[in-house]
């Protein structure tokens, strides 16, 4: 018999408690962040009227759920009693942006967004105002863009209206079952290569 056969089992109830990450208090690197970082309520609405007035001078534009490599495009109120506005360059790349006159004479956002990257998108851009009491406004744009591959976006969004899709043929080839046939003809082709 070897001789780690014959050695007694080690009793491991005099080490110690054992403690998970939740006794643990955070590292003191991170401390300063973690109080930082600002934890919502979960009855809060994240459009309510509450959460807009503690960030006076933003607009949030939420679009939901997007489709890699379509084009969509929203409409969004700048503040009341603005009577001329202007988008100030530079934009983030994917989004375009004017200023239109809306039905009722007052002036609104058209916002354009192509999704390019799956994931989660936040950008950015300030439009300059004339009227209200503040001197600009910040958009920001927010998104999650998923891949062709992954389905077809669910419709909650009345407000977000699609300006181009992507080519069922970019689609296909980007499905799954094409790119198993791609691999497979590669080997065919490594094989046929090989003596």
């Amino acid at each position: 018999m070897s001789e780690h056969m014959l050695a007694a089992p080690v009793d491991k109830r005099g080490v110690g408690r054992r403690l998970s990450w939740v006794d643990e208090a955070p590292p003191l690197s991170a401390r300063p962040v973690a109080e930082e970082i600002q934890i919502p309520r979960e009855d809060a609405d994240p459009c309510s009227p509450q959460d807009a007035a503690d960030r006076q001078g933003e607009t949030i534009v939420h679009l939901g759920i997007l489709r890699q490599g379509n084009v969509y495009g929203v409409y969004t109120q700048l503040p009341a009693g603005t009577t001329a506005a202007e988008v100030e360059p530079p934009l983030p790349q994917g989004l375009t942006a004017q200023v239109v006159n809306g039905d009722s004479g007052d002036l609104r956002l058209w916002i354009e967004c192509e999704a390019m990257e799956p994931g989660r998108s936040r950008n950015r851009f300030r439009v300059r105002l004339q009227g209200p009491e503040l001197p600009h406004v910040t958009i920001c744009v927010e998104a999650s863009v998923m891949t062709p591959r992954d389905g077809r976006p669910s419709r909650i969004h009345d407000d977000i209206h699609v300006i181009r899709s992507i080519s069922s043929e970019a689609v296909a080839f980007e499905s799954e079952g094409s790119q198993w046939k791609r691999a497979a003809q590669a080997v065919d082709d490594v094989d046929e290569c090989s003596p």
